[in-house]
């Protein structure tokens, strides 16, 4: 699923903090200064300590590490309940209550049983679930024709990837030492006229301090390096050629860098307004198009890799769909194995082969293939790996720089990937007229949050409710719990929320998400179940499509049903388009120290919140 859960907080200076809790938390005004977790969690309501939480954060009297240390505390994790709890005894409540029928209405459609979960009706849920309720005012600031997030995302990664992508110039030293050999060797010629000397001192002194060779000094290049030759002083001929050469190549590739540079500017500019209008979409396209000529980027081996990338992981997904029995289209099958002997076909006659005898045949074997995903279990995974293979063998030779390149150039096609799609939905050059306001509204309607406080000052206006106090008690636990995640996901750079649906057997459940480094998501699931005790899931997707779980679980035969149970738990991730490639499970009384490892890794890692995960 794609959740976006971008927190107003999150995109906030600590100065600026203050007026925005103010804001969207009114009863933090009337909070009492922060004191110590221990004192606090056995004096003061969750609420009100959720309040000095949000209040020491604008005040900077505490880092972000140290109230994320606090939340953990059980004198405040053993008072966050399962928030569906408590609604659920509010909007029986309400029924009774024919004034606020309507409320009562909205938090019974907020209710989801598991069994009619799935991921479009998820992604709802989590972002209507109050957490991120405050991140939902940024609507204000889109303009009507935005451009989808999945291609903001990409073109943000795009232009990351240039700004590390430049051509290497000769280092300075290099070009010293030639210069200063040259004119060891002109100096050491004694026949040469003082005339011809001094005009060609003159032609160095001309040539500017970056290493830039302008046309007329390429000129003057050429003719003294005719003359040597002409005069057959050959080895002062080829040192001029050698240092025209190097400037030639510094100049290019100072042009080619600036290029980049204007180029990656250009698409954060476009992703970071998130505005889309034709001449914008032109310029994107234009932008795209330059890239992909460059000389850094057109290499036909750097295309090439980044095409066979592209197809691993395809290859991957269908074949763990055949393992898991899940349905494979024969054209699907025919169309994913054309394009991979393209590609490979490619390699073989357009591409100088590096090991040449090993590459050979790997492509020969894979040509020959009448079928590259064959059913049968002993050929299964056999194509994808050998075109990994395949795939490393054409990067050993690679310079960091090309890696860095060949980067660039899988973004590119994930980016056109992306494009198509979004094409064909028709969501790209159709002027789109919204109300921003009304359509804040629409989005407001639908969160828990919004709802509670709405209900909460209804409350305050109407004197005929029998039991506003009770009511009241049940809104404020509620919005505690909301704050709780809320706070937690922006001091821990997550995406935190409880499970927003009903499960008879769940007790209590936590999802939080994290970007990673290097395009890697982390996925977390606390559950505490009524038959098997303490759940946590941990999930890492990485390469797009590929996940690692770690199950940590008290109750032995938990373990006992999911591995009974792993093969369908597969074949679901692979309808999704995912592929299960490690899951290990632990004792989590044990495995503690496991954990914490996980949990160190986590935090050393992440530097993103607000993002899409699919998961």
């Amino acid at each position: 699923m794609q959740v976006n859960t971008s927190s107003l907080l999150a995109n906030l200076e600590a100065k600026n903090v203050k007026n925005a809790t103010q804001k969207i938390t009114p009863r933090m005004q009337n909070s009492e200064a922060f004191v110590p977790v221990a004192v606090s969690a056995k004096s003061k309501s969750i609420g009100n300590l959720m309040d000095s939480l949000f209040r020491s954060l604008t005040t900077s009297a505490n880092s972000k590490e140290n109230i994320s240390q606090i939340l953990k505390s059980p004198e405040i994790t053993k008072n966050i309940q399962n928030p569906l709890n408590t609604l659920q005894t509010l909007s029986n409540e309400l029924a009774r209550e024919p004034a606020l029928q309507s409320f009562a209405k909205k938090i019974e459609h907020f209710f989801v049983q598991l069994k009619d979960i799935d991921a479009k009706v998820l992604q709802a849920q989590v972002k209507n679930s109050g957490p991120f309720m405050e991140s939902k005012f940024q609507l204000l600031e889109q303009t009507p024709n935005a451009l989808p997030q999945n291609l903001q995302t990409v073109l943000k990664a795009i232009a990351q990837n240039l700004q590390t992508s430049q051509g290497v110039l000769v280092p300075k030293q290099d070009l010293d030492l030639l210069v200063k050999t040259f004119f060891e060797q002109l100096a050491s010629v004694a026949d040469l006229e003082k005339g011809l000397i001094k005009d060609v001192q003159k032609m160095f002194a001309n040539l500017s301090n970056d290493g830039v060779i302008k046309h007329k000094n390429f000129q003057d290049f050429v003719k003294f390096e005719t003359l040597f030759k002409d005069i057959q002083k050959s080895q002062l001929a080829n040192s001029l050629e050698a240092i025209k050469n190097v400037l030639v190549k510094n100049t290019n590739t100072q042009l080619q860098n600036v290029k980049i540079q204007t180029i990656a500017q250009n698409l954060l500019h476009v992703s970071k307004n998130n505005q889309i209008f034709e001449p914008i979409w032109k310029n994107i396209q234009e932008n795209i198009a330059q890239i992909k000529l460059l000389p850094p980027f057109k290499s036909p081996l750097l295309e090439v890799i980044a095409k066979l990338d592209t197809s691993i992981n395809a290859s991957k997904l269908t074949e763990s769909k055949i393992n898991n029995a899940s349905v494979v289209g024969s054209q699907e099958l025919q169309n994913l194995q054309d394009h991979i002997k393209h590609i490979v076909q490619n390699i073989k006659v357009q591409i100088p082969l590096q090991n040449s005898d090993t590459i050979t045949k790997i492509i020969d074997t894979l040509l020959k293939k009448n079928d590259l995903f064959a059913p049968q279990q002993s050929q299964l995974f056999e194509s994808s790996s050998q075109l990994e293979k395949l795939s490393q063998l054409l990067k050993n030779d690679l310079k960091p720089q090309e890696i860095k390149q060949l980067q660039t150039l899988k973004e590119i096609i994930h980016f056109e990937k992306i494009l198509h799609k979004e094409t064909q939905l028709n969501r790209l050059h159709v002027p789109l007229k919204i109300d921003n306001i009304s359509l804040l509204k629409q989005e407001l309607s639908s969160d828990i949050k919004s709802t509670l406080l709405g209900l909460k000052d209804a409350l305050q206006n109407l004197s005929s409710v029998k039991q506003s106090d009770t009511l009241m008690q049940h809104i404020d636990k509620t919005l505690s719990s909301i704050d709780f995640y809320q706070l937690s996901s922006h001091v821990n750079q997550s995406s935190s929320s409880y499970l927003p649906f009903l499960w008879q057997d769940l007790e209590k459940g936590e999802l939080s998400f994290k970007r990673l480094r290097e395009n890697r998501f982390y996925c977390e699931i606390n559950l505490s179940l009524k038959q098997y005790g303490n759940i946590d899931l941990m999930l890492l997707l990485h390469d797009d499509i590929c996940i690692d779980l770690s199950v940590y679980a008290q109750n032995k035969a938990f373990i006992t049903q999911f591995e009974n149970n792993l093969k369908e738990y597969k074949k679901g991730l692979n309808d999704l388009g995912l592929i299960l490639l490690h899951v290990q499970f632990y004792d989590m009384p044990k495995d503690a120290k496991i954990k914490k490892q996980t949990y160190d890794f986590v935090k050393n890692e992440q530097i993103d919140m607000g993002i899409n995960i699919k998961v």
